[in-house]
């Protein structure tokens, strides 16, 4: 998948377990997504779907600039990651931007 979250839980089954997964299951010719996946399913980790974190420009579109989600995807050129991500990185700092209050701005100025 395009963007895949984990717990601090679900990687510590793994990584204890993970040659459970590598034993049993027919994974040589499998992504490390589906892999994983598969792999947590077998150690008895649950999945949950969340569609609403990911702006995925192939199913539900992908507003660089709309400062909600994690993560954007695909843009595979040089040119359209950077777009996206500057777009993100400004729609960001803008959600973070805290206006100096008019009083403060009166402190050390000569009447």
């Amino acid at each position: 998948g395009a963007l895949e979250v984990l717990s601090r839980q679900a990687m510590e089954v793994f990584f204890e377990r993970q040659g459970e997964c590598v034993n049993k299951l027919p994974w040589q010719a499998w992504g490390e997504d589906y892999f994983m996946g598969k792999c947590l399913d077998m150690l008895g980790v649950p999945g949950l779907p969340d569609f609403t974190i990911l702006g995925d420009n192939r199913c539900t579109g992908a507003v660089c600039g709309d400062g909600i989600m994690a993560a954007y995807h695909p843009f595979k050129d040089i040119a359209s990651w950077f777009d996206c991500w500057g777009q993100a990185t400004v729609a960001q700092e803008a959600a973070t931007y805290t206006p100096v209050p008019q009083t403060s701005l009166k402190i050390g100025l000569r009447q």
